[in-house]
């Protein structure tokens, strides 16, 4: 049978577009698990912005709201932010459950079966048979089987470990914590999130080759004798892969594009991609509209996707400042009440970027300021990061 659009992946990406499409298009979407959701990656910590942009499957699977997020240096100095609220924590599985539940009946899905082969307008099943599509969308996630294939594009360097740990006295209200320590998390940041009923996802990430579970181990212990957690028990341990790397419009010759993970499209500050492939999955069944979708597509997502390249060359920054330094900036904040005035000026979940300015429009003085504390904590390795990262910047 040929389709307008077969789908590679029934992920978030993948069943956002599809529920999008569908209502105008014939949609194949294919997804390798039996079943959608699992296994899990990620936290679910996300935006309201992000939840209101989902919509009601976001909404239906809420977990959580948080007005506190507490940023600490890897001694331990505390930047406070608020908002109201400030960030949400959805359940992935469920959150893909709803979204399945709204692409079927109008779209056909393929549970268990693997794409192993896609050439202009055809992808061959593990089962040997050959669908067909006008267009050919590949949204399988991090795992990049087919993108390492036909695009050369390698899976991400970065792995998250967590636990759901049961612990005395945590309660729902409590903030969400983040830790940026290069002990427990080499070039990324550590995290505790207050699930509710006396559970809390607490989890650490990195570069793949020196993350293991010995590492999330000595996390927990470190939080143990620090205070934040007592009397805990592993309820269950999960991960993977995290996307944190220059983006891609996704879009190769007039018939064939790459969304979400699969394309680098997340925030590299954190590797959440939910409030970005919302946005992009809506711009690209509006392209659809269009005579050239493909096109239309890459002319629509641009603004989006140099928003990131710029997130990225804050990520990369940020994630390579040696602790030390880290601490004398933590510091320096903290005594210019950074955390206070940003989060009364409103903190940006998504667009990270846009919190600079805000709080140079408002606080240009404190600005310079901490801007001067900067160079002391830069690195040849990070100077020469930065400089890679404004020359794909100017060449996107």
């Amino acid at each position: 049978m040929n389709y307008d659009v077969l789908i590679v992946g029934g992920g978030p990406s993948g069943l956002m577009l599809a529920s999008r499409l569908s209502k105008k298009l014939s949609v194949l979407v294919i997804e390798e698990h039996e079943s959608v959701g699992v296994p899990q990656h990620c936290a679910g910590l996300i935006s309201i912005e992000a939840l209101r942009s989902i919509g009601s499957p976001a909404f239906r699977s809420l977990v959580n709201k948080f007005r506190t997020m507490e940023l600490y240096s890897p001694s331990l100095k505390k930047i406070v932010l608020t908002g109201s609220p400030l960030a949400c924590l959805v359940d992935r599985v469920l959150l893909e459950e709803y979204l399945y539940g709204e692409v079927c009946g109008r779209a056909r899905v393929l549970l268990g079966t693997r794409v192993i082969a896609v050439s202009k307008g055809r992808a061959l099943l593990d089962s040997g048979e050959v669908v067909r599509g006008k267009y050919l969308v590949i949204a399988e996630g991090a795992s990049r089987f087919i993108t390492s294939r036909i695009l050369g594009k390698k899976p991400p360097g970065i792995v998250g470990l967590q636990y759901d740990l049961e612990c005395a006295d945590s309660r729902a209200e409590d903030p969400v914590r983040v830790f940026f320590s290069s002990k427990y998390s080499p070039k990324f940041f550590s995290w505790m999130i207050p699930v509710g009923d006396g559970v809390i996802r607490v989890g650490t990430a990195g570069p793949v080759n020196s993350m293991n579970t010995r590492r999330l181990r000595g996390f927990v212990k470190f939080l143990e004798r620090k205070g934040f957690v007592r009397n805990c028990r592993v309820k269950r341990f999960f991960g993977g892969l995290i996307v944190s790397e220059y983006p891609t419009a996704g879009t190769y010759g007039d018939n064939i594009i790459v969304i979400g993970d699969a394309a680098g499209q997340t925030k590299p500050l954190t590797g959440g991609g939910l409030y970005t492939i919302s946005i992009l999955t809506r711009i690209l069944a509006e392209a659809f509209n269009s005579e050239n979708p493909v096109e239309e597509y890459r002319v629509k997502s641009r603004r989006i996707i140099s928003r990131l390249i710029f997130q990225k060359i804050m990520a990369d920054l940020l994630h390579n400042i040696p602790d030390e330094a880290k601490d004398e900036i933590w510091e320096h904040a903290i005594e210019l009440d950074v955390g206070g005035k940003l989060s009364s000026i409103g903190v940006e979940y998504d667009r990270h970027e846009e919190n600079i300015v805000r709080f140079a429009s408002k606080h240009f003085v404190e600005t310079l300021s901490m801007m001067r504390t900067f160079p002391r904590a830069l690195s040849g390795g990070v100077v020469r990061g930065i400089i890679l990262a404004m020359k794909a910047l100017l060449r996107e």
